[in-house]
């Protein structure tokens, strides 16, 4: 049993719930799309992602995407009247306090698309009755790691998500000029979220985040990369924009930012 959460108007927003065993479960993200039945569809290509992902969530955990005409707030308390304020996704997820029962996961998920990162890697491994998740994150070429420890696979995803954040936290106010020029510098960006996202994206120079921002431009699928240990370090395979690109590394980064840059040059 399924239905579409959607709304009357272009752009489109629409989740996918699905019922699973008597409860229902959908993406903490929406599809967007102006035309309705595009926008259907990729929300039921995104349910089939988080599903594969072990990501899905309870339908009051969804993540209402911010229209460009909503009302942004300030940066902080402290930010002067000609900076550009912060959007209401990154202020709850960065500026306003975490609070327990958070979809966290989904909260990191909302700022790497906002801010046009590339999306967080987890790799969960178990030790007895224990699963210990690691979440990885470059931002604009940094490395950022979390980790969480619990007896439930979801549960030690969800409190590396929140590691991950907690640090972002921590860099927020040295950092907001880097990740959104003109937040904290610049006067006069008007507090346009898609200006923001615009300059963030136009600064990524690494093949992984071109892609990334190639694939949010046509509003299809992120794209998929796949792992295998080789003698040498690592084979990666990049799936996006209906194409597939091959590359090899002596790391995980190494490999999946070379089959990144042949999928790019694959499309000219």
């Amino acid at each position: 049993e399924f239905n579409y959460i959607e709304g009357n108007s272009s752009p489109f927003v629409v989740w996918l719930e699905v019922k699973i065993s008597g409860e229902s479960l959908t993406t903490a993200q929406p599809a967007v799309h102006p035309r309705k039945q595009s926008a259907r569809h990729l929300a039921c290509l995104l349910w089939l992602k988080d599903y594969l992902q072990n990501a899905l969530v309870k339908p009051e955990q969804r993540i209402e995407p911010l229209l460009p005409e909503a009302e942004l707030e300030s940066a902080s308390p402290s930010a002067n009247k000609g900076t550009a304020p912060l959007s209401k996704a990154i202020q709850t997820a960065l500026v306003k306090p975490l609070s327990d029962g958070q979809n966290f996961v989904g909260v990191l998920m909302e700022v790497c698309q906002t801010l046009r990162w590339e999306n967080p890697e987890y790799e969960i491994h178990s030790s007895d009755d224990w699963f210990i998740c690691e979440c990885e994150l470059y931002v604009l070429g940094q490395r950022v790691e979390g980790s969480g420890v619990a007896t439930k696979k979801k549960l030690a995803k969800s409190l590396a998500a929140k590691d991950v954040l907690e640090q972002l936290r921590e860099q927020g106010p040295q950092q907001w000029g880097e990740w959104l020029p003109g937040t904290a510098e610049s006067p006069g960006l008007g507090g346009n979220l898609e200006a923001s996202a615009s300059l963030v994206g136009g600064a990524v120079e690494n093949a992984i985040g071109a892609l990334q921002e190639l694939c949010q431009q046509q509003q299809i699928a992120m794209p998929r990369y796949e792992f295998e240990a080789i003698e040498e370090g690592f084979r990666c395979t990049v799936h996006a924009l209906g194409l597939s690109s091959i590359a090899e590394g002596s790391s995980k980064k190494e490999a999946k930012v070379g089959a990144a840059k042949e999928l790019l040059g694959a499309i000219g």
